[in-house]
């Protein structure tokens, strides 16, 4: 759906909108590798109501927050995010009538910084690298400051929330099974927080030993032991 219709829909539809994520299809396709043509499966995790698997994600941690009776009606969420969590959360925030502040740095792409904003957040931009000559450490930072300041705000911890691979080990793994009769071969997973890549891999190690897991990251990522380079975009 286009995010201004998302912006026009009444309280109710939002719900409804919300209960939608998940059970997004598999599309197979035709590669060709070392000359041979392979078929290989798409996860269609565009087909969420924001358009990524982050849609998973927000609405498990929000979920978790409020199950542990965290959240009140004057609760502001933080997070730091590279841009699609960001735009999730700012559609759940807007569904459950929380408040959204976004922490976000110069590489951020407007795009979804726009997205964030149509669906009510509240843009909070690092410009200050940290030691690595990244942003992550300093967006970080900045949402330990912005709890700090007010006991309103909540942070979701994409990066430490159990809540996080759970969502994946109980439905995107599963999921993925089911759609493939149980036949698969390998998934590739990107990495980003290790979220979706845990709860997948947890999932399939006990479903389907012989599965492969295989994460990818972009090059200069430090997270295969490899010397970090630097990312010309934020997350994968």
């Amino acid at each position: 759906m286009d995010l201004r219709g998302i912006v026009d829909l009444t309280p109710g539809e939002l719900h409804g909108l919300v209960h939608q994520i998940g059970n997004t299809p598999i599309q197979p396709i035709y590669l060709v590798m070392k000359g041979r043509a392979r078929r290989v499966y798409l996860k269609l995790e565009g087909a969420n109501p924001t358009g990524s698997v982050k849609d998973r994600t927000g609405h498990a941690l929000v979920r978790h927050l409020e199950d542990r009776g965290i959240l009140n009606k004057g609760s502001i969420i933080v997070e730091s995010t590279s841009g699609n969590l960001g735009v999730a959360l700012a559609l759940l925030c807007k569904a459950k009538g929380y408040g959204f502040i976004a922490i976000v740095d110069p590489k951020t792409t407007q795009e979804n910084i726009t997205k964030m904003q149509t669906l009510g957040a509240q843009i909070d931009m690092v410009h200050q690298p940290d030691v690595t000559g990244g942003y992550l450490l300093s967006r970080l930072a900045r949402v330990q400051e912005l709890c700090h300041l007010s006991s309103a705000h909540i942070w979701t911890d994409q990066y430490s929330n159990p809540a996080n691979p759970h969502i994946h080990y109980t439905h995107t793994g599963p999921e993925i099974y089911r759609q493939m009769n149980g036949k698969v071969d390998a998934v590739f997973v990107p990495v980003s927080t290790g979220g979706t890549l845990a709860g997948i891999g947890r999932f399939f190690r006990q479903a389907s030993p012989s599965t492969r897991i295989i994460g990818v990251d972009a090059y200069g990522s430090v997270v295969f032991g490899t010397p970090a380079a630097p990312r010309k975009l934020t997350g994968i």
